[in-house]
C-alpha cells in the first residue's frame, strides 16, 4: 500500500475527487463495534495507537472514527480525504496509522503495510 501515500500531495485533489465520487458516506456511518474492545481513549490498545490519537487528533475526537470497521483500502481513502482537508503527518506516520487502523479497526484480516 506504500504507493497509495508517495505523491499523495500532489493528486490529494484527485484523490479526494475519485473517493468522494466512488464511495457512499461509509466513513460517516458505524459498524458495530468488534475486539478488541475500545479502552477509556475510545481506541483499542494496539502499536501505532497513540500516534493515531495524535493525527486524526489534529482535527477532531477519536470518537468520531473509533466505531467504524473499514479494510485497510478503506483506511487508506479516509486517510487520503483526510489529508485533503488539510491533515499533516510524516508519511512513515501515515503508515502506522493506516496498520493501527486496519488491524483494530478493520471488517476482516488486517495485513501489515506498514514503512
Amino acid at each position: 500500500m506504500r504507493f497509495l501515500f508517495v505523491g499523495l500531495a500532489g493528486a490529494t485533489a484527485l484523490t479526494f475527487a475519485v473517493g468522494a465520487a466512488a464511495m457512499t458516506r461509509q466513513d460517516d456511518r458505524a459498524a458495530p463495534p468488534s475486539s478488541p474492545a475500545p479502552t477509556a481513549s475510545g481506541l483499542p490498545e494496539g502499536e501505532g495507537r497513540a500516534l493515531t490519537q495524535q493525527v486524526c487528533g489534529q482535527c477532531h475526537s477519536v470518537g468520531i472514527f473509533a466505531s467504524q470497521r473499514h479494510t485497510q483500502d478503506e483506511w487508506n481513502e479516509v486517510i487520503g480525504r483526510m489529508m485533503a482537508k488539510g491533515m499533516t503527518a510524516a508519511e512513515d506516520d501515515l503508515y502506522d496509522v493506516s496498520d493501527y487502523l486496519a488491524a483494530n479497526l478493520g471488517k476482516g484480516e488486517a495485513t501489515s503495510t506498514g514503512g
